[in-house]
């Protein structure tokens, strides 16, 4: 591939987040099943999802984003209203891909 390449990595961190490291690879799998992060690439201007995040717009349903969030204590002081306002913007995001995925369907 020409041109800039970029990676970002979402990786659970135990003592800043606040949970035992035997759960990082359950962490990390919530945050995408939550569709908190999601699993992408952009390649020559194209954006697709990838991998499990792929999957879930097969599904249509994710995990509840709170069930990610009390994982870890660096977000116990979330009140109920905040968990709610980050679980809607992220089905809004959600929203957006799984009417994208619609309309690449339809024309086809």
């Amino acid at each position: 591939l020409d041109g800039t390449k970029y990676i970002h990595i979402h990786t659970p961190c135990p003592p800043g987040w606040g949970f035992e490291t035997r759960y990082s690879i359950k962490i990390g799998r919530l945050a995408v099943e939550t569709g908190y992060f999601d699993l992408y690439e952009v390649e020559k201007g194209e954006f697709r999802l990838t991998g499990a995040s792929e999957k879930l717009v097969e599904k249509r349903k994710l995990t509840p984003v709170g069930d990610y969030l009390r994982t870890q204590s660096r977000f116990r002081l979330l009140k109920d209203e905040q968990t709610a306002k980050i679980q809607a913007q992220v089905d809004a995001k959600w929203s957006r891909y799984w009417q994208a995925a619609e309309q690449a369907a339809a024309a086809e």
